[in-house]
């Protein structure tokens, strides 16, 4: 199929779309529940296609949505995500294979940018990515992240990424914008593989487990960190996390109140604050 757009809307609800192959098309599902996109293939080259919404959209209040067993391959788009969640809950990306060449975006990104939500929702909540596979351009590129995420209790689980520029990362957001409440807070990491200097953001108040990351791991606060192997953790940024069974070549801690314990650690730098307790047992 090629045309400008491919879309599911709220009267498609509970369809099923299987082995269909999209070319240089734009594919949305828009205020629909319960749609299942399965062994498709998004195929976006040399093409200006998903511009601010990404080139494959969940959106717009849709639920209980799954992409799996899928193929999107997006190459020189003009820097466009390839697949997008935009204000969609209780929904699934399950392995996928998802591959970015030269000119990309984000390569699967949960967004609040440009969908339109009442002020008092909190977008992109209860979803699982799990078990895709994520290839970057052979070059880092600032406009293409591997996997991006917003919203609540997100679980990330059993990804593979293959890049050299940044790995899972929280999306920006100013803390005033929302009432606060699209900064991502309470996910959950497990398993994941980051290969080729990909690092790892993990959002506040949030658990990471058997997480295998080659570049470096970034703490925000209250974070429950164990039994993962890092090449280098940046960062802790807030107070109050607990680390431990981790193996980590360059440990930075910054700011107060952690608990470190039974880690593997090469070296530690310590940048604490005056009076404020860091219980570090390696």
């Amino acid at each position: 199929y090629q045309g400008s757009t491919f879309t599911i809307s709220n009267g498609g609800s509970w369809s099923n779309v299987t082995g269909i192959t999209i070319h240089n098309t734009q594919v949305w599902v828009y205020n629909a529940h319960h749609v299942t996109l399965d062994k498709i293939r998004v195929i976006v080259e040399d093409a200006r296609i998903g511009s601010g919404v990404g080139a494959t959209s969940i959106r717009a209040n849709s639920t209980w949505c799954t992409v799996k067993n899928s193929y999107f391959y997006t190459k020189n788009n003009g820097g466009s995500s390839s697949l997008v969640m935009a204000w969609a809950d209780y929904s699934t990306f399950d392995n996928n294979t998802v591959v970015g060449e030269g000119d990309v975006g984000n390569l699967i990104y949960l967004t609040t940018y440009n969908v339109d939500f009442p002020v008092d929702v909190i977008p992109n909540c209860h979803n699982n990515i799990t078990n895709n596979r994520m290839y970057g351009p052979s070059k880092d590129a600032q406009i293409c992240w591997m996997l991006v995420i917003s919203g609540q209790d997100t679980l990330l689980q059993n990804n593979t990424m293959i890049y050299t520029g940044s790995g899972i990362k929280n999306q920006w957001v100013d803390p005033s914008w929302y009432g606060g409440d699209a900064v991502p807070v309470g996910n959950t990491y497990i398993g994941n593989k980051m290969y080729g200097g990909c690092g790892m953001e993990v959002s506040s108040n949030s658990i990471a487990y058997d997480n295998i990351v080659e570049g470096t791991v970034t703490l925000n606060s209250n974070i429950t960190f164990y039994n993962n192997v890092a090449k280098s953790l940046g960062y802790i940024k807030g107070g109050s996390s607990t680390l431990y069974n981790n193996t980590i070549e360059n440990c930075f801690v910054k700011f107060d109140n952690h608990i470190i314990h039974d880690n593997i650690f090469e070296s530690v730098s310590i940048d604490g604050i005056c009076g404020k307790s860091i219980d570090l047992s390696i």
